[in-house]
């Protein structure tokens, strides 16, 4: 029963936590702007709210390795909580991973089609751009 309660903890904690931060990126990226954003001012929303999900995944390992400190010294020698520690770091520690690994494929994807992450954006950048010149294709008349 206290490890079904400790378990929705997490998640309510984690759903609130993803929530907040959705509303922090909202409205940071609306007060950046003026007018409302066309197709073509996407590119810098987009970068504004990866280097929140990184600057975030960064908060949560700490976090996370400060919640596995705390675990080993309420434990005071117990073999259960110290193991319960062990876990925390080592799933916080896969959980950043995975994230440095997800950037690192998107890295590699584009080393290997030959795109530059510079000024273009990289990858995100040349799928706003093909997106757009979609969007901006003009019909031709029709012969009559």
């Amino acid at each position: 029963m206290r490890k079904s309660i400790n378990n929705w903890i997490k998640v309510v904690f984690s759903f609130v936590s993803f929530v907040s931060m959705l509303f922090y990126i909202t409205r940071y990226a609306a007060a950046a702007l003026s007018d409302p954003p066309t197709f073509d001012e996407l590119r810098p929303i987009l970068v504004r709210i990866i280097n929140v999900f990184i600057m975030c995944a960064g908060l949560v390992l700490v976090a996370m390795i400060a919640y596995g400190v705390w675990k080993s010294s309420l434990a005071a020698g117990d073999p259960r909580g110290l193991e319960g520690a062990k876990s925390t770091w080592t799933y916080a520690l896969y959980g950043f991973f995975i994230v440095v690994g997800v950037f690192a494929i998107i890295m590699i994807i584009e080393g290997i089609i030959g795109i530059s992450s510079g000024a273009s954006g990289g990858l995100v950048g040349k799928l706003i751009d093909a997106i757009n010149e979609l969007l901006n294709i003009q019909p031709t008349p029709a012969p009559l």
